[in-house]
């Protein structure tokens, strides 16, 4: 979503290519059509309005470029309102792929959403250093209806992901996914040290030995050294750190390992089955690459129809988006005048 992946990323789309001539839409009400189902002016305008009020949320979703976002008064600018309108598109199309497929999105894949939107908004995740803002306030600010909006996006894009590998993204699905699947499934759970020096990795790797069952605690405490503990899929590390601390023995403070210039010492506590929401992340990132596809097929299945007043559904950079018009009809505007002449999209 919106990773890829997620989200916001994610709001650049694929479809089929249908332009909206003023005989097939009432240009007063509809922004657009996908199949049988309309968005409506109003749900466009909304979810513009409840976006650029959220200063966490747009500044993700545009890239801090904030500038291209606020019009004057009630308008926005057509770059903007192209891409909000593409996402709405987007999760029409995903909606009746979900049926045709016999898929609902149930409370436990809008649970698992909202856990990988809240990750894609985190800061730093966007890629630009000015969005700050802590993920779930970010979220938890928007109105309920858009919220949701966005969080089932994310979970049917998973629905889809999940169905394309014939696992049911459900507890007992995904246990039965993990159990499957050893190697990208299991979780290593650890405390790592960090080093600048070989030496300094070398002495605390001693005395966290020689002090038997926590002594990997006891010498961090007593070196004034900060460790870290969690939760990892080993397969996800670069070589030759996957492979060493994949073999690792578990309560053996492992050697020094070289790792971005540093040195690591590991104490490998336990290594398990991941299961409901851990194992969703993980089956996700291991369909990572294939998301992007899943959501293209759906699109360009799907009848799309964009009030011109916003733009035209066309292909742009081996994908699908609302390419706003270069001179939006001023009397479909709110404010024309704070509308933005331009041909691309936000990136």
């Amino acid at each position: 979503m919106i990773t890829r992946r997620l989200l916001l990323p994610a709001l650049a789309l694929a479809g089929a290519a249908l332009g909206l001539s003023a005989c097939n839409a009432n240009v007063a009400t509809i922004a657009a059509r996908v199949g049988g189902d309309q968005i409506s002016r109003a749900e466009l305008t909304d979810t513009l309005a409840a976006v650029n009020a959220n200063s966490g949320f747009r500044c993700v979703i545009t890239g801090g470029n904030s500038a291209k976002t606020v019009g004057a008064g009630a308008s926005y600018s057509s770059a903007f309102t192209a891409q909000i309108l593409t996402t709405l598109v987007e999760n029409r199309a995903l909606a009746a792929e979900l049926r045709a497929q016999h898929l609902v999105v149930t409370p436990f894949a809008r649970s698992i959403g909202q856990t990988e939107l809240e990750q894609a908004l985190a800061p730093g995740q966007s890629g630009d250093a000015s969005c700050t803002e802590q993920a779930q306030v970010v979220l938890a600010s928007l109105s309920p209806a858009v919220r949701r909006q966005f969080v089932d996006l994310q979970a049917e894009e998973d629905l889809l992901a999940a169905r394309s590998e014939h696992v049911e993204l459900t507890p007992a699905g995904l246990t039965a996914w993990a159990k499957a699947n050893p190697d990208q499934a299991t979780l290593t759970c650890l405390s790592v040290a960090v080093f600048q020096t070989k030496a300094a990795a070398d002495h605390f790797a001693s005395l966290a030995r020689s002090a038997g069952a926590s002594g990997f605690s006891s010498a961090a405490a007593a070196s004034g050294t900060q460790a870290q503990s969690g939760c990892l899929q080993a397969t996800s590390l670069p070589e030759p750190l996957r492979t060493e601390i994949g073999s690792a023995p578990t309560g053996v403070v492992s050697r020094a390992y070289s790792y971005n210039g540093g040195y690591l010492v590991v104490d490998v506590t336990s290594r398990k089955a991941a299961t409901g929401k851990s194992a969703a992340a993980l089956l996700m990132g291991s369909l990572a690459s294939r998301i992007g596809t899943i959501v293209a097929s759906a699109l360009s299945s799907a009848e799309v129809h964009v009030d011109p007043a916003y733009g035209t559904w066309k292909k742009v950079s081996a994908t699908y988006e609302v390419v706003p018009p270069k001179s939006p009809p001023p009397a479909l505007l709110l404010n024309p005048s704070a509308v933005e002449s331009n041909a691309g999209s936000l990136g």
